[in-house]
């Protein structure tokens, strides 16, 4: 039996009303616990935590990074099983209905996976959905390449399983190796930074 998939959603400056958020990560698993962390100024999205039944609301200094914001909604778990699967996510990001399942789903296939990544999408300059990324690799002179950026989603990628990195946008990660790890670099917080591991998605 699986244990418990625990969602941490990060609201920063900015980010667009948690309700939508936690409406879309409520279509995915009935049984994640939610933790909510606040890093406004203003508080709005540690109340709608409560609002939306959050099992834990954390508040952090205003524009806490992301990853240091993950980090206090960590710490706040206490000494939970290390068998824990952590589902990070952005308040902007909006996953769509079953994109947890099918990673779960993924890591029941490959049990030596601990970190796993969906396919990352935005839109470009018309308003289309187009990729923002499929993992991450590196050029032979070093360069961070954020796989499939900027391409229109034709499923291209859909058979890709091995990579370098996976987006920090909805990645799924083990406790057991999210605990250790020095986190994000924090020069690198946007939604495609990288957790410092190698990674399959």
């Amino acid at each position: 039996m699986r244990v418990v998939t625990v969602g941490f959603v990060v609201a920063r400056p900015g980010d667009p009303d948690l309700h939508e958020t936690v409406a879309a990560i409520r279509d995915n698993r009935t049984d994640l616990k939610l933790v909510v962390v606040d890093a406004t100024a203003d508080g709005e999205a540690a109340l709608a935590g409560i609002d939306v039944g959050a099992d834990r609301v954390v508040q952090v200094p205003e524009g806490t990074p992301f990853g240091a914001g993950a980090d206090a909604g960590l710490a706040a778990l206490g000494a939970a099983d290390p068998a824990v699967w952590m589902w990070l996510l952005p308040a902007s990001c909006l996953p769509d209905p079953g994109a947890l399942d099918r990673l779960l789903a993924e890591i029941d296939r490959f049990p030596s996976v601990r970190v796993a990544g969906p396919k990352v999408l935005g839109a470009d300059a018309d308003g289309r959905p187009c990729l923002r990324s499929v993992g991450l690799t590196m050029t032979t002179g070093g360069a961070r390449v954020e796989v499939g950026a900027g391409q229109h989603d034709q499923a291209q990628f859909d058979r890709r399983s091995d990579t370098l990195s996976v987006a920090r946008a909805a990645m799924l990660v083990r406790r057991a190796l999210r605990t250790p790890l020095p986190g994000f670099a924090p020069a690198r917080d946007g939604i495609a930074a990288p957790c410092c591991a190698s990674q399959r998605r």
